[in-house]
């Protein structure tokens, strides 16, 4: 994955800001946005280590990807 560890560490911290709370609809984590499903799929990796007691999915919209936790 082509992530930074300056963009690691700020989708870390979009997780860790938007799993603190009770969730009561989907949101998108952060305002990343992935090219392809592996980097996505990566992401959704560090998202599951931070948070993994939160459901979260990859999707798509304008042929990018991004993390959304439920």
């Amino acid at each position: 994955m082509d992530m930074s560890s300056e963009d690691r560490n700020q989708f870390i911290n979009a997780v860790k800001k938007e799993t603190s709370g009770q969730i009561d609809s989907a949101k998108v984590i952060g305002d990343r946005r992935f090219e392809t499903h592996e980097e996505a799929e990566a992401a959704l990796g560090i998202a599951k280590e931070v948070a993994p007691n939160k459901h979260f999915e990859i999707k798509e919209a304008n042929g990018k990807y991004y993390v959304e936790v439920k």
